[in-house]
């Protein structure tokens, strides 16, 4: 109600006029858009059983079908709306609004990868640019989202995945543990491991678990910094990430000069510790020490490299250390789901050294993220009324009942005595001036856009009597 009250507030700075310094009499018109044709409004749970009868009746009729699945779907009947959705996907459906409900209906049924997998499909059909970008953004935060899902089934089903095989060659590499030092220096846990990850993928002899899976898990396990260094625990991490190996270890810092990495490679399986690694050196040079440790490990898992290979392991770096700690910073706070303030930290970290590309990519990886946490249900649904009009075209009963709700809303808004709300034209009464110009909200101008829907209007006419 109160948004209404400040929509007609709004209206009347624009529209009203003074006839006389002693008249003061105008008409404000304001058209709601009611019955808007899209596809998130139109069918409802009461449509169920006629649509139904519709479909059993001409079961080839893809329109009919689709109304079906957004009746489901507003009866929170998510079952049976996936299998209607999925069926007309199934089918080759064009129809961007089949693959968004279908991504949303897979979504309350916390099937985050049937609803990444739907929306991906959407991306191939979209009409609007607009709803690509908007759905390009969710995808990247429900990736993260089904990942903390994952993590959490995974415990829940610990038991079962112990008797599973690991991905083979598959190492998780968790976060460095810091001790003494400044607590400047904490970044350097998650920063350390994401550039061991991406070095050891480099070999082409490793399948590296990516650090946000990673992570993921040990936030569900609820371990701290003193929690996942034990081999037990660590094997147990392992398993549930379905890794054949696990390295984890501390970085030592003495003092803000000197620096140590040690590191314990874990065969999850066997729950044995294959062997320990470590190096030091000064804080300067700890993307020497890092490259180390990890030839280190890889000579421990029996992995050849290749010179190309080598060489591709040790450009991997920054020369900035500042850099490398902003990048750190950036990851602990994109953990915590922070992305705005890690996109802060990643543009700092490009800052301090412009061909720092890691830090470049996860910058805009989280804008994608910071934009996603506002793609809303309600916005999905409005960018499927955008692509599939035909699917949500408004029976004369929606309509009709929408007109009346707007009629009451009205009513409640500015009840009038001279009875002026109309469905088209305008009457007066109490000695005020009327005109019957279609005169629309300033809000609701320039909103043609692409797929454009039809809408069902009534007319509020708001008259200001004469004072006496």
């Amino acid at each position: 109600m109160s948004s209404i009250v400040d929509t007609l507030k709004g209206a009347r700075k624009m529209t009203k006029r003074a006839q006389s310094p002693r008249w003061l009499a105008g008409l404000i018109t304001v058209s709601l858009a009611v019955g808007c044709a899209g596809v998130g409004t139109q069918a409802r749970p009461e449509d169920i059983a006629r649509l139904e009868r519709k479909v059993t009746a001409t079961p080839a009729d893809a329109e009919s079908r689709a109304q079906l699945g957004l009746a489901y779907y507003q009866a929170k009947r998510f079952q049976d709306a996936r299998t209607t959705f999925d069926r007309l996907a199934t089918e080759g459906s064009r129809d961007g609004a089949v693959y968004l409900y279908l991504g949303l209906t897979n979504e309350e049924l916390k099937d985050y990868q049937g609803a990444r997998n739907a929306y991906t499909k959407y991306l191939d059909v979209a009409k609007s640019a607009g709803g690509r970008k908007d759905v390009q953004s969710r995808l990247a935060l429900l990736a993260r989202k089904e990942l903390r899902d994952e993590a959490k089934v995974a415990i829940q089903r610990e038991q079962d995945l112990s008797d599973q095989p690991p991905t083979a060659r598959s190492v998780a590499v968790f976060p460095f543990r810091l001790v003494g030092g400044d607590d400047r220096l904490k970044p350097l846990q998650a920063a350390l491991a994401d550039m061991m990850i991406t070095d050891l993928q480099l070999s082409g002899g490793i399948v590296s678990v990516e650090r946000v899976r990673v992570q993921s898990m040990l936030d569900e396990m609820l371990l701290g910094e003193a929690g996942y260094t034990t081999p037990e625990t660590g094997a147990r991490a392992g398993r549930l990430l379905r890794a054949e190996t696990v390295v984890q270890g501390v970085v030592t810092a003495a003092d803000q000069d000197q620096l140590r990495m040690d590191a314990s490679v874990l065969n999850v399986v066997a729950r044995s510790n294959k062997g320990d690694v470590g190096n030091d050196g000064k804080l300067t040079a700890v993307f020497d020490i890092e490259k180390k440790m990890v030839f280190g490990i890889l000579d421990l898992l029996g992995i050849q490299l290749t010179p190309t290979e080598r060489e591709k392991i040790n450009e991997n770096r920054t020369e900035n250390v500042l850099a490398f700690l902003a990048y750190g910073q950036g990851l602990q706070a994109a953990d915590k789901g922070n992305y705005q303030e890690a996109s802060r930290f990643f543009r700092q970290a490009t800052d301090l050294d412009p061909r720092f590309n890691r830090a470049q990519q996860q910058h805009t990886e989280n804008i994608q993220l910071q934009q996603g946490e506002n793609v809303t249900t309600e916005k999905v649904q409005q960018v499927a009324s955008i692509e599939s009009p035909t699917i949500a075209a408004a029976t004369v009963q929606t309509a009709q009942s929408n007109t009346d709700l707007a009629k009451q809303t009205a009513s409640d808004v500015n009840p009038s005595p001279a009875g002026a709300l109309t469905q088209s034209g305008g009457t007066t009464g109490g000695g005020g001036s009327t005109t019957n110009g279609d005169a629309r909200h300033p809000a609701q101008e320039g909103q043609q856009q692409e797929g454009a829907t039809q809408a069902a209007h009534a007319r509020i006419t708001i008259t200001i009597p004469r004072p006496n």
